[in-house]
């Protein structure tokens, strides 16, 4: 069908169209054509995942290059200089880019590269969770082993306020726990397996019972 195939081009076309050279000879996927054009990890994740799926491996990878490459050295994944700065999804959205990446090229090198920030992001996750805990007192709230207040964004809102703790966001970011004990299985890093092991399986304990 000529509609449908050309619907699919413009599409992909647009997919592109939303890509611009920033600093440091990186690509940046923005979230909007005209306007709205702040480049994070969020959109840009699902921009880098359909190009991949369409084949286009080499464009996928350098047009999410700088979202991976934003992490600070403590581990902190989610770009606290950047747009995303407390949005605790961004290391989910990030891992699953990079996972989508190797799924579909079969490329142990790029994971194996990713891997340590997936790592070191469980552990700052895990840091930031460790605080909940300790402050939950002997009547557990639902926030206890949660990641602490962020911001919300995409209608997300505590009360009037763009800042709280969402579930969405920490489903994304025990997303990424998991997908950092998966790296660890495939590439065979048996010294951090037990730990990366715990780490998920705490947060997400946490996180089932705070849902339930």
């Amino acid at each position: 069908d000529p509609g449908v195939e050309n619907a699919f081009l413009a599409c992909l076309a647009d997919l592109f169209i939303m890509r611009e050279p920033v600093a440091g000879g990186y690509v940046a996927a923005v979230p909007g054509t005209e306007v709205y054009r702040a480049p994070n990890a969020f959109e840009a994740a699902v921009v880098a995942v359909a190009v991949d799926q369409v084949g286009l491996h080499q464009e996928s990878a350098s047009g999410y290059r700088m979202c991976l490459e934003m992490q600070e050295p403590d581990g902190n994944w989610d770009d606290p200089k950047g747009w995303g700065h407390l949005m605790w999804g961004g290391s989910g959205f990030k891992a699953w880019a990079a996972f989508e990446h190797y799924r579909l090229t079969g490329d142990r090198k790029f994971l194996a590269q990713v891997y340590p920030r997936l790592a070191a992001s469980s552990r700052w996750q895990e840091g930031e969770r460790a605080r909940t805990r300790a402050a939950a007192g002997a009547e557990r709230p639902l926030t206890c082993g949660l990641m602490p207040r962020g911001m919300g964004d995409a209608g997300l809102m505590d009360d009037g306020d763009l800042y709280g703790v969402f579930l969405p966001h920490n489903i994304w970011a025990v997303y990424a726990d998991r997908l950092s004990v998966e790296a660890a299985e495939i590439l065979g890093e048996t010294k951090d397996l037990d730990q990366l092991r715990r780490i998920y399986q705490t947060a997400r304990a946490d996180l089932l019972q705070a849902i339930e």
